[in-house]
């Protein structure tokens, strides 16, 4: 049994935090999943390069072209509404990444506070 109050507090608040980003990688993920099916509606797939991190889209611009030379069109649907909802969910998504960064940082700062209150401890 932990008898030092401050530790079971940070303890008791780090676990609480790693909830809280299990939480924001459950949203992440479930927008990442619609914008893959938005971008299936949009886009060919030979039009997808290879990602350079998580979350990337990397468009294959000369494919796009070609496409568009030989279909008139980039896309696979002219519905705008289909187009509009693909970049509202990738302008979310960058928002669900830039928490996400900040949150992780925030946690590993919490862990830091957490080993060296419990090595003071320890030391005592």
């Amino acid at each position: 049994m932990i008898k030092n109050q401050e530790i079971v507090h940070k303890i008791s608040a780090y676990e609480k935090w790693k909830q809280t980003i299990l939480l924001q990688e459950e949203s992440n993920s479930h927008n990442w999943r619609n914008i893959h099916l938005l971008q299936n509606k949009l886009l060919h797939v030979t039009t997808l390069g290879l990602p350079e991190k998580l979350n990337d889209i990397r468009l294959d611009k000369a494919e796009l072209e070609r496409i568009q030379k030989s279909t008139g069109s980039k896309f696979l649907t002219s519905d705008k509404k289909t187009l509009y909802e693909y970049a509202n969910y990738i302008w979310v998504q960058r928002g669900y990444v830039a928490y996400y960064e900040i949150m992780v940082k925030m946690e590993q700062q919490q862990a830091k506070e957490l080993i060296k209150l419990l090595e003071e401890e320890l030391a005592h």
